[in-house]
């Protein structure tokens, strides 16, 4: 049972980042400089490579859409997310790739990220493992900037990981799933017969119809009232709170090294950032 990725985060949803104690301007700081040696290496390489901007994340609504306000503005943010679908399309690197013969394309994908997908591994909380290749160039400005880049890869992908894995649990959990029937009621009675969060964005009328917009932006404010009457969302909230301090402390370890390893490079992504302006 899922519920949308695509809305953007539920109110009390904390990202691993805070959780690190890491400042977005740090964030901002290690990934501009990233992007500064990813393009030298790709230039070496032969190859172009443009510095993008970060994308920002979309506010996305795990459990059920909770904030009436952001409903009525946005619906769901299916909006941002086809103009965040179009962006991606019209990145620079994308659209370099994809104007290259399928030789250099492939000549270019393993320059920037290496020949083999083994050298890097880790196991996720989901029990999926996951491989990366230890050589290319986002390998080699990860290991520039983390020097530790086997140590930095798994704590990177595993940390990553665990905001997902935190909506997973809660969306399994027997209490959130029986506070959804009031939601249901709540929405059944306003005219809306939908077992459930999950189940929302199914019913509405295609995009680009008449009226389409208006449907979606009524029915997620319809959403998210009855989230807030039925309980359903102060359930969501105390469950994610719950999982969040349970993972917290089952990983605390390499939460603690990822932001030691942050810590420590974020002089160096100063430096690489001052040398390229």
């Amino acid at each position: 049972m899922g519920v949308r990725v695509v809305a953007v985060a539920f109110a009390a949803v904390a990202l691993i980042a805070g959780a690190c104690g890491q400042e977005p301007k740090s964030a901002d700081v290690l990934y501009e400089a990233e992007q500064v040696l990813l393009r030298d290496c790709m230039r070496r390489n032969g190859f172009e490579f443009w510095i993008a901007a970060k994308a920002e994340p979309p506010r996305a609504f795990p459990y059920v859409l909770d904030d009436p306000a952001w409903a009525r503005k946005h619906g769901y943010g299916l909006d941002g997310a086809y103009e965040l679908e179009r962006a991606r399309e019209d990145d620079p690197n994308q659209r370099y790739f994809r104007g290259l013969d399928l030789k250099r394309r492939n000549a270019a994908l393993t320059a920037l990220n290496g020949d083999t997908r083994e050298g890097l591994r880790v196991s996720l909380p989901n029990g999926a493992t996951i491989t990366r290749s230890d050589r290319g160039c986002t390998s080699e400005a990860q290991r520039v900037l983390y020097e530790d880049l086997p140590t930095w890869y798994r704590v990177m992908r595993l940390t990553d990981s665990l905001n997902e894995h935190r909506h997973s649990l809660v969306l399994q959990d027997e209490r959130y799933r029986a506070a959804i029937a009031p939601w249901a009621r709540c929405m059944r009675d306003s005219g809306h017969d939908i077992a459930g969060p999950a189940e929302s964005r199914s019913t509405l009328p295609p995009r680009g119809a008449p009226g389409a917009g208006e449907a979606e932006r009524r029915l997620a404010e319809q959403e998210a009232s009855c989230a807030l009457s039925s309980g359903l969302a102060a359930t969501a909230r105390q469950l994610d709170e719950q999982y969040r301090r349970r993972i917290q402390d089952t990983y605390r370890a390499d939460i603690e090294t990822r932001q030691r390893l942050e810590s420590a490079a974020r002089a160096r992504a100063q430096d690489i950032v001052a040398a390229a302006s």
